[in-house]
């Protein structure tokens, strides 16, 4: 003889398999709109861009030892980052520029010359952030 307790464990809950699909559905249609939104497809754009500018950076050839450049993106911009020389810089941004989708390169490298991080005096070239009042 089945007793009650054994039946309830034979069969499956209705009412929870109704709500466990309800939520999978709810699932599927939330983030497949998450996914197609023009936010979504700006982000994933400049993400491709990104990959694309910095993979034509790779197989160029800048001179010297290999500079440290990173390329970032946000809405077709493309910001260069890091250490390198200023011809490289230069020849990094005429690089990231031939890209198709890049609107405009930001070229934020920095070069020895103008750096006084390391206690040098501050070269002509180099910008001055702040001035002390006279």
């Amino acid at each position: 003889m089945v007793t009650k307790v054994e039946k309830e464990k034979q069969s499956p809950r209705p009412f929870s398999s109704a709500i466990a699909a309800i939520a999978l559905v709810a699932l599927v249609v939330l983030s497949s709109a998450c996914a197609s939104s023009p936010h979504a497809r700006e982000v994933n754009g400049d993400r491709i861009l990104a990959k694309r500018a910095n993979e034509a950076l790779s197989l160029s050839p800048l001179s010297g030892d290999r500079p440290q450049l990173v390329v970032r993106c946000y809405r077709g911009v493309a910001t260069l980052l890091g250490n390198a020389s200023e011809t490289d810089a230069q020849k990094a941004a005429q690089i990231v520029e031939t890209v198709p989708g890049i609107l405009r390169v930001n070229n934020l490298v920095l070069n020895e010359s103008a750096s006084t991080a390391s206690g040098s005096t501050r070269s002509e070239k180099a910008p001055m952030l702040a001035r002390a009042a006279a």
